[in-house]
C-alpha cells in the first residue's frame, strides 16, 4: 500500500516500519522511537541469555569476554565472505 502525501499517518515510526515509508517525517520518527527504544534497553540490566551473541555487544552494548568474543567471530566470517 502506497501512502499519499497528505496522508495523515505521515510523521509517525509505525508508518515507517509497517507502511514502509521513507518520507522525511517517517524517518525522524523511526529515529527518535529508535533512540527512545536503545535507552530503555541499556537502562534495564543485560539478559543472560544474550551473553555470548552478537544481541548482547550491539544492542545492549556489552563488552564481557563472551560478547566480545562472537563481535570478532562475526568480523571475521564478515571480511571471510567479501
Amino acid at each position: 500500500m502506497s501512502l499519499t502525501p497528505d496522508d495523515p499517518r505521515h510523521g509517525k515510526a509505525s508508518t515507517y516500519r509497517y507502511h514502509r515509508c521513507r518520507c522525511d517525517l517517517c524517518r525522524a520518527a523511526n529515529a527518535v522511537q529508535a533512540k527512545i527504544d536503545r535507552a530503555k534497553r541499556l537502562a534495564n540490566p543485560i539478559p543472560p541469555m544474550v551473553h555470548g551473541t552478537m544481541n548482547g555487544y550491539g544492542n545492549y552494548n556489552c563488552r564481557c569476554n563472551e560478547c566480545r568474543l562472537a563481535n570478532s567471530m562475526y568480523e571475521q566470517d564478515r571480511k571471510a565472505r567479501r
